[in-house]
């Protein structure tokens, strides 16, 4: 059985090296997390990430969602207001993961738009840590993300995106 699960967020900062800029928009972070995968849209590049690749049964897993948002862009909060699309991080774990806590979010800023509602600009990195269950058999697995967004600039916004990002993970003896 997989569980799908939704993530609110609530405020929290991550580890320093998960929320390192990015200079060079191309290249991974200065101190990339081990374990990760990324895409890039037009505006957004998203990284998923994990700080190990094996677990073990009773450990907890910090993942990371990173979004780094090219100069300019912005995109929507969580509780963006309509007609905006606000940013979701929906995860299926694998049986015997389960969710520890909630997403942890950046600080948002300002819109530059002229209602100056919430968004997130520049590098903005969410943190959940996952529980692997006492008992959990060890196989190689994974945990998948579908990430909703949408991206905007002062004067408009693109249609919204969901990308979807496998990170796997090992569940050892």
């Amino acid at each position: 059985m997989v569980m799908l699960l939704t993530f609110i967020v609530s405020g929290c900062s991550p580890p320093a090296s998960v929320n390192e800029p990015v200079v060079n928009e191309t290249e991974s972070p200065q101190e990339p997390v081990p374990f990760q995968t990324e895409t890039n849209t037009n505006q957004v590049k998203i990284i998923l990430a994990c700080d190990r690749q094996q677990v073990h049964a009773g450990e907890k897993l910090p993942l990371f969602v990173k979004f780094i948002i090219r100069p300019g862009w912005e995109i929507q909060s969580l509780s963006a207001p309509p007609p905006m699309i606000a940013t979701k991080i929906e995860l299926e774990l694998p049986d015997g993961f389960a969710l520890e806590s909630e997403w942890q979010e950046p600080q948002a800023t300002l819109s530059a738009s002229p209602d100056g509602h919430s968004v997130y600009a520049g590098t903005a990195t969410f943190e959940g840590v996952v529980l692997i269950e006492e008992g959990r058999a060890a196989a190689d697995v994974e945990i998948k993300a579908d990430i909703t967004f949408q991206a905007c600039d002062e004067k408009k916004c693109l249609p919204p995106e969901t990308v979807s990002m496998v990170l796997p993970v090992r569940v050892g003896e």
